[in-house]
This record gives C-alpha cells, sequence and structure tokens, in this order.
C-alpha cells in the first residue's frame, strides 16, 4: 500500500493510528541516507565502540571510545534550526590522568533502563562502572579478573537491578547494582565470552556470545547452568545439543527483536542468523554473504517494529528486514570501519560509530527550499495541476491568527 493511499484511509477511519505510525515510520526507515540537516561534534580521538541513546526521554546519547573518553550528546534540535550540531554536553576520561576515568579503552556504554540521572561504563581495564550523571563521578566500580568485552542490563526487570558481563575468560558474571557485589558467575563456555543481552520478554533470561562459536541462554535464576544452546543445524547434524555451535565462528553481535520473540545474531563466519529466542530454532533465513571478520563485538539495533535490523558491517551498515531475509539497503558513510548503532525512535534516525572516530546521523531526507513542484492531482477531473513550492520551514509556526469573517 502507497503512502497515499495510506494516509487516504487514515483520513477516512479505515486505518488505525498505530498502523499509520508504522507505516510512516517504516517509509522513512527505508528512505535513510546521510543526515544533510545535522552532524555531530567530534570530540574523540580514537574509534567509537559503543553509543546508547537515553530510554526515558529519546534525547541524551551516551558515547564510549578507545581513547577512555565518555561523552553525552544532547541530540534534540533546540535552535529549530534546520541545520545543526548535536553538541557534547558533559565528557569524563581527560585529562588522561583523571583519576575517575577508566584506564583502557570502553567497550560498552548504557542508560539505567529507569533513570538517566545513572548510566554504566565497562573497559579492557577489567571494571564496570556505575556513574552519577550530575557529578559525572562514578557511584559504584566492579572489579574483575580479565577484560569486560560487554555489558547490559536489563530493560523490563522490575525485580532485580543485575548487570549482566561479558569477559575475556569465558564467564558470564552477574553484577548486583543494590548490593554492589558479584552475584553469580555462570560458566558454560569453552573460550571468551564477547556479547550479553538481555531478553526484552523475560526479566531472568539472558543470552551470550562467544568465541567457541555458541550462544547460550541462561535463566538467572537457575544455578545448574545454561537452559540452552542454539544449533545453526537444529539438531539434525549434532549428537547433542552440548555440542552445537550456533556459527562457524566468533559469535560477535546479539539483538532482540523488541517483542523478545527473535534473535539476530552476526557471527565472523560471514553469516546472519535469525533464531526463534523461546525455542533457539534456526529460523533458516538466508540473508547471503555478510562479510565480518571483527572479533570484537559489535552493537546491532532494529525499528520500533522489529521490523528492520541494522547491522555494522566491514564496510557498510546493513539494512536487513529480518522476516524477509533480505539485505534492503548499505548505508556508507564510515571512513572505517562501522562498529555500533543505536535508533532514535522518537525522532526516526539512526547513529552509528566506528573506527574512524565519528558519529554519524542517519535520516530522511528533509524537504528543501526549490525542491520541484509538488503536482496537484484533480480527482475528478484526473489531470495534474503543477503547484509552484513555497520556501519550505519544518519548523515554521503553521497557525494563523485570521478568522474567517465570512
Amino acid at each position: 500500500m502507497s503512502r497515499i493511499s495510506i494516509l487516504f484511509a487514515r483520513e477516512i477511519g479505515e486505518c488505525r493510528p498505530s498502523i499509520f505510525r508504522t507505516a510512516e515510520e517504516s517509509q522513512r526507515v527505508y528512505d535513510f541516507q546521510l543526515s544533510t540537516n545535522c552532524e555531530v561534534e567530534n570530540i574523540h580521538s580514537s574509534g567509537i565502540n559503543s553509543l546508547h541513546l537515553d530510554p526515558q526521554e529519546g534525547r541524551y546519547l551516551l558515547s564510549g571510545s578507545s581513547d577512555k573518553l565518555v561523552a553525552i550528546y544532547d541530540t534534540w534540535n533546540c535552535s529549530a534550526k534546520l541545520h545543526y550540531k548535536i553538541k557534547k554536553i558533559a565528557a569524563v576520561g581527560r585529562p588522561q590522568h583523571s583519576r575517575f576515568a577508566h584506564k583502557f579503552s570502553i567497550s560498552c556504554v548504557q542508560w539505567y533502563q529507569h533513570d538517566n540521572a545513572i548510566f554504566t561504563t565497562s573497559s579492557a581495564d577489567k571494571s564496570v562502572k556505575i556513574w552519577d550523571t550530575n557529578s559525572m563521578r562514578p557511584a559504584e566500580t566492579f572489579s574483575f579478573s580479565n577484560t569486560v568485552n560487554m555489558h547490559a542490563m536489563s530493560t523490563v526487570a522490575a525485580s532485580h537491578n543485575l548487570i549482566g558481563v561479558a569477559t575475556g575468560d569465558n564467564k558470564v558474571y552477574l553484577a548486583d547494582m543494590r548490593t554492589g557485589a558479584n552475584s553469580h558467575i555462570m560458566r558454560g563456555h569453552r573460550n571468551g565470552v564477547l556479547c550479553v543481552r538481555w531478553s526484552p520478554r523475560c526479566d531472568y533470561q539472558l543470552v551470550s556470545g562467544s568465541e567457541d562459536n555458541k550462544i547460550l541462554l541462561w535463566d538467572v535464576r537457575q544455578a545448574r547452568g545454561h537452559v540452552l544452546s542454539f544449533d545453526q543445524h537444529n539438531g539434525k547434524e549434532t549428537k547433542s545439543r552440548k555440542e552445537a555451535t550456533a556459527h562457524r565462528g566468533f559469535v560477535n553481535g546479539l539483538q532482540y527483536s523488541n517483542d523478545g520473540l527473535f534473535l539476530l545474531t552476526t557471527g565472523t563466519d560471514n553469516k546472519i542468523r535469525l533464531w526463534n529466542a523461546l525455542s533457539g530454532e534456526n529460523t533458516l533465513t538466508n540473508f547471503g554473504r555478510v562479510d565480518n571478520d571483527f572479533r570484537k563485538p559489535i552493537e546491532m539495533a532494529c525499528t520500533s517494529d522489529s521490523s528492520v535490523f541494522f547491522v555494522p558491517g566491514n564496510q557498510f551498515i546493513l539494512m536487513v528486514n529480518a522476516h524477509e531475509g533480505e539485505v534492503v539497503k548499505k548505508l556508507t558513510g564510515h571512513f572505517n570501519r562501522p562498529v555500533c548503532c543505536e535508533y532514535n525512535p522518537c525522532a526516526q534516525e539512526l547513529y552509528s560509530g566506528g573506527k574512524d572516530n565519528n558519529v554519524l546521523v542517519w535520516s530522511a531526507s528533509l524537504p528543501q527550499p526549490g525542491d520541484a513542484p509538488v503536482a496537484k492531482v484533480d480527482s475528478q477531473a484526473g489531470c495534474e495541476d503543477p503547484v509552484p513550492q513555497q520556501n519550505f520551514d519544518p519548523f515554521a509556526d503553521a497557525w494563523s491568527d485570521d478568522e474567517d469573517s465570512g
């Protein structure tokens, strides 16, 4: 259904607001290109490893990089100008001898789900820090015995404040924000754990991806070990679940759909796989070859309805229609490998970070002054009447004080 027909259906009440919003968002996402209206202030001197947008307001963007710097950007266009710059409003990590900063590269950043006065960071210095946003000082520090590759907090948990921590010593740790201690150590991987994600459907479930080519599903209420090992062959070529592998290479990316029913994964075998997140079944969706030789974690993102996933590749950011098994678009703009993506459902924009030290903004293009005339269709005569294009200002006030005296 075309955009015009959906708009007409909405006008006459045949289309629900939620359907109209989803259709319009999907159209805008498919029109994504490197934004010509805004850019992000470049303050990092090394590659960007992680991005996260605060879930409370959809406004403040966290970034962490290999130069030990953690920055907060305000993504709102408060100036109401057509062309604007997203500026840094706070940062920690410089000067390099700051006693609050991480000592080595930042591996992951994340806002606390229920309050943007708190955010967390992890680093190659074997620690995870919980920060007070107002003072930009750590309120708590968790130390581990090996490099922290990624950490994650649940977006739906109401009964716990656990942080899942993926480390290089083949263990998944659970750090409790309430007690300031490591509450569990989950063993099951044979090699270093690269990535970890909590289920958006179940408070107590999380998945981990490792250098042993496995993806394990854990229930933190059970001490007996992992619940499930994802099998790329669905049990047809392996004798037991213990031998099951999800990829033929390192698993370096995990991303749930927003409803928690599906899990998209990437590996250094140059494959993207889509799984039934509840049963661990490989849906066998064929996305073709996707070059990926990056042996470190990558961060993917998805749209509000999870119809499109954004996957950093060796040269592009791939827009993937997960259920169709189709790479619909390749976003090209980074000079070096993109590593992380974050989607903004409010502004319907995508932010990406890469090894070129830049954070880029991707959005649908806005009409510009001087664009081609818009054709007005006479529904009775069936002809087109070109209407002169006026100067377009998307932020102009469309209200009028004039009253109709007739």
